[in-house]
This record gives C-alpha cells, sequence and structure tokens, in this order.
C-alpha cells in the first residue's frame, strides 16, 4: 500500500469514529491486530478487542467526535494526530458520568499491513480529560510558591 493509501485509512479511521460505528472501526483492523491504549490496561487483541475499546469509548461519550488534526506517513507506518470533544454521560475509565464536557487531544501510531491496521498504539492526554471532567486541578491556577 502506498503513502496515500495509508494516509486515506487514517482519514476512514477518523471518518468510523465519528459515525459512531464500533463495526467499522474494527473492520479497518486486521484479524489478529494488537495495540496499546494509554487509557486502558493491557494490550488489545484482535477486531474484538478493538470493537469492545470502541463501544466503551463511545458509550462514556456518545457525542463524541474526533477532529484530524495531521497525518504523517512513513512507508507503512502512520501517525494521525486528533482532537476529540464530548461529552461524558457515561462510565469511563472506571469514573461515573460527570456530563462535563470534554476535548483531548491525542495521536495514533499506526502500522498498515495489507491494507488493514495491524497495530496500533495510542496516546492521548489522559490528564487533559481528568482536568476536565473535574477530577484534578487545572495546572494554570497551581503557582509556585518559591
Amino acid at each position: 500500500m502506498h503513502d496515500k493509501g495509508v494516509a486515506r485509512l487514517g482519514q476512514d479511521l477518523i471518518r468510523a469514529w465519528n459515525a459512531h460505528d464500533a463495526e467499522r472501526i474494527a473492520g479497518l483492523h486486521a484479524a489478529d491486530c494488537s495495540g496499546v491504549d494509554v487509557g486502558r490496561s493491557g494490550q488489545r487483541h484482535g477486531r474484538e478487542g478493538v470493537r469492545q475499546a470502541a463501544e466503551a469509548y463511545l458509550r462514556a461519550f456518545p457525542d463524541l467526535q474526533l477532529t484530524l488534526e495531521d497525518t504523517l506517513v512513513e512507508g507503512n507506518r502512520m501517525v494521525v494526530t486528533w482532537t476529540a470533544r464530548g461529552t461524558q454521560t457515561g462510565s469511563v475509565m472506571r469514573i461515573p458520568p460527570t456530563n462535563r464536557p470534554v476535548e483531548v487531544r491525542g495521536l495514533c501510531v499506526l502500522t498498515v499491513e495489507a491494507g488493514m491496521i495491524s497495530h496500533a498504539v495510542h496516546h492521548w492526554d489522559v490528564a487533559g480529560m481528568l482536568r476536565h471532567l473535574g477530577l484534578l486541578p487545572d495546572l494554570h491556577e497551581l503557582q509556585d510558591d518559591t
């Protein structure tokens, strides 16, 4: 798959998230894919693991929308940077619903083989989400007393 095809896969992934289509999200991944997400413990394996993770985030943020910020492609590897916005009306990371809006930035490092995502590493601002949910202080409010 050439660079444009790999980049298109990243765009398709964002569109699937914005359509709230967990099956389509999973379908962009290889059957034996693997990955990690800083917001979830352990490794994720297979399309079923991808689908379950997507469904959990979509339940927690039913109005979730992602904005594609940038895509960098080199060979069969791609970095997709994004901003996610949504309102937490369901549990996430064992945090009960707060009904508060969040805006979170993140990136995915994706490996593509045979036109499918074979490995994914998801890095995103968990602390920023916790601040939006009122669970961490705003860093701008903290002052250095020295």
